[in-house]
C-alpha cells in the first residue's frame, strides 16, 4: 500500500465514524491504519513529522476510544514510541493471546514486518513478553525460539541466543531470519568468517535473496577480510536492490578505491554525494580520488569550492571527545579502514568557536573516565559550518553546532592505546587550558612547534600497529 491509498483509506473511515463515532470496528480499523502509516513512514514529502505528530496524537486519542480489550497491538506501538518499554511489552503480551487456538501465524517475514521492523529498538522484556505469549499455544514454534534469541542477544547472552536462533531454524528451514540473527551473533564477535557462513545460508531462501541488508552486511565482512574482488561483487548485488543507498554507494567506492579503480571509485562517490542528506565527508573521498587519477586541478578546484585555504600560516585548535557522552564505538574499525584507504575525514564539533579556518591545525584531547590525553592530530580542512547539536536533546530543543571537517594524520583508540598522558601535558604546557570542557580553544603561539616534537615521540614508542598514523606512513 502507498501514501495515496493509506491516506485515502484513513479519511473514509474518519468520514465514516463522523457518522457513527463509537463504532468500535471502524476505531479498529482506524488505529491499525494510522499505526500502518506511522511504521512504514508512508507520508507526504515535507511533511513527515507534521503528519506523523498528527498521527500519533489521533491514535491516542481513538484508543482513549477502545474498550481496553481493543486496538492491543496498536496499543503496544503507541507505548513503545513513548519509551514506554515495559508498557509496550505487557500490551504485546496481551496481544499474543488473540492467536490462541489458531495454528502458529508468524512465519519469518511476517514476524519481521509485524515485530522485528516496527520494535526494532525495544527491551529485551519485549521480545521475552512476546516470546512467552506465543510460547502458551505453541511451545515449539520457530517464531518462539527467533524471539527468545533476540531477548538474550539483546541481554548479551551469546551462546543463549546461538542457540535459539539455530533451534528456530530446526523447527523451519524456511525461517532465513534465524539464520540472519546467528550471524549477527558472530558479527559483533567480529568473526567475520562465520558470519559470512550463515549469511550464505541466508540467500539459499528466495526471499532473502531480495533484501539489500544481508549483502551489505556480507560485503562489510569481506571488506574486513580484504577479499576486496568478493566484496565488489556483494555490493553490486546490494546497489542493484538499494540503488538509492549512500551508505552502499560510500563503501562501494572505498572497495573500488582499494583495487586502483578509480575511475569506477569516483562514479560511486558521485552517487553517495547525490544520495546523501551530508554528503560533506564524501566530498574529499572525491577529492582524494580526483588526485589519484592524476586530476590535480579538478581535486584542487573542488577543494578550493568547499573552503580556500586562507594565505595567514596556520594556527592549533584543541578539539575534545568525551567517549562517555559520545561513545566511537567505531573506533578501531576506522583506524583499520584508515590504514587501507590511506587517509581518513570526518567531521568534529568545535564548540562556540568560529574563526577556525581550512589550513589549521589541530589535535584531539579524550576527556572523562578513563585514560585522557591526546589521541589525535591532523589539519582542518574546512571553515566552520553550522548543523543540528550533536546532543540528540539539543538538537531536539532546536539547538545548533559548529563543525569544521577535519583530515586525520594520526589517531589512536584509547582502549587499546594509551594517549599522551594529560598530566604530562599540563606539566610541560601550563600554557594551555587542558581541563576544559570546550571545544576549539586555541593552543598559543609558541607551544604546537613543542607539542608536535611531543606527541612525534609518543607516537614513535607506541609503535605503528596501535593507531592510523599518515605521517609514518608518508616517512616509510
Amino acid at each position: 500500500m502507498n501514501s495515496i491509498d493509506i491516506s485515502d483509506q484513513i479519511r473514509e473511515l474518519e468520514a465514516q465514524l463522523s457518522e457513527a463515532p463509537e463504532d468500535e470496528n471502524l476505531l479498529s480499523q482506524l488505529a491499525d491504519a494510522l499505526v500502518d502509516r506511522m511504521i512504514d513512514g508512508l507520508y507526504e514529502e515535507g511533511k513527515e513529522q507534521e503528519t506523523r505528530t498528527a498521527d500519533k496524537d489521533r491514535l491516542e486519542t481513538v484508543l482513549q476510544c477502545l474498550s481496553p480489550d481493543k486496538g492491543l497491538y496498536s496499543r503496544a506501538y503507541l507505548a513503545y514510541t513513548n519509551y514506554e518499554d515495559e508498557e509496550a511489552a505487557q500490551w504485546i503480551g496481551k496481544w499474543t493471546v488473540a492467536f490462541s487456538g489458531k495454528e502458529p501465524p508468524f512465519d519469518s517475514e511476517t514476524c519481521f514486518d509485524n515485530l522485528v521492523a516496527p520494535f526494532s529498538q525495544a527491551s529485551p522484556s519485549f521480545w521475552k513478553s512476546a516470546a512467552e505469549g506465543f510460547e502458551r499455544n505453541w511451545s515449539d514454534a520457530a517464531v518462539v525460539f527467533y524471539l527468545k534469541g533476540l531477548c538474550e542477544e539483546e541481554e548479551q547472552e551469546s551462546e543463549k541466543a546461538l542457540t535459539s536462533f539455530k533451534k528456530a531454524f530446526e523447527q523451519d528451514p524456511s525461517f532465513w531470519r534465524a539464520n540472519l540473527g546467528i550471524a549477527g551473533v558472530y558479527f559483533d564477535t567480529r568473526d567475520w568468517d562465520t558470519t559470512i557462513d550463515y549469511l550464505d545460508l541466508c540467500l539459499q531462501n528466495a526471499i532473502a535473496q531480495e533484501v539489500s541488508l544481508v549483502y551489505s552486511l556480507k560485503a562489510f565482512c569481506l571488506h574486513q577480510l580484504e577479499r576486496y574482488s568478493d566484496e565488489e561483487i556483494a555490493y553490486q548485488s546490494c546497489l542493484k536492490l538499494d540503488p538509492e543507498s549512500p551508505e552502499a554507494w560510500t563503501r562501494f567506492g572505498c572497495c573500488l578505491y582499494l583495487q586502483n579503480k578509480f575511475d569506477g571509485a569516483l562514479d560511486a562517490f558521485y552517487k553517495a554525494i547525490a544520495y546523501s542528506t551530508n554528503s560533506r565527508p564524501l566530498l574529499w573521498y572525491k577529492i582524494k580520488t580526483l588526485e589519484k587519477l592524476g586530476r590535480s586541478i579538478d581535486a584542487d578546484a573542488e577543494r578550493d569550492r568547499i573552503a580556500p585555504e586562507l594565505s595567514m600560516p596556520p594556527r592549533t585548535f584543541l578539539l575534545t571527545w568525551n567517549p562517555q557522552k559520545t561513545p566511537w564505538d567505531t573506533l578501531s574499525d576506522e583506524i583499520s579502514e584508515a590504514r587501507r584507504m590511506g587517509f581518513y575525514v570526518n567531521d568534529w564539533s568545535c564548540g562556540n568557536t568560529k574563526n577556525i579556518h581550512s589550513g589549521d591545525r589541530f589535535y584531539l584531547l579524550c576527556q572523562g573516565k578513563g585514560p585522557t590525553g591526546i589521541v589525535g592530530t591532523g589539519k582542518i580542512i574546512s571553515d566552520v559550518w553550522e548543523q543540528p547539536h550533536w546532543d540528540v536533546e539539543g538538537a531536539q530543543a532546536g539547538k545548533k553546532a559548529y563543525y569544521v571537517d577535519v583530515e586525520w594524520e594520526t589517531l589512536l583508540d584509547p582502549r587499546t592505546a594509551p594517549p599522551l598522558d594529560r598530566k604530562l601535558l599540563m606539566a610541560e604546557f601550563p600554557q594551555v587550558n587542558w581541563n576544559t570542557q570546550r571545544s576549539g580553544i586555541r593552543i598559543k603561539e609558541g607551544v604546537p612547534e613543542r607539542l608536535e616534537a611531543t606527541w612525534a615521540e609518543h607516537i614513535r614508542a607506541l609503535g605503528q600497529e596501535v593507531m592510523y598514523c599518515k605521517v609514518v606512513e608518508e616517512e616509510r
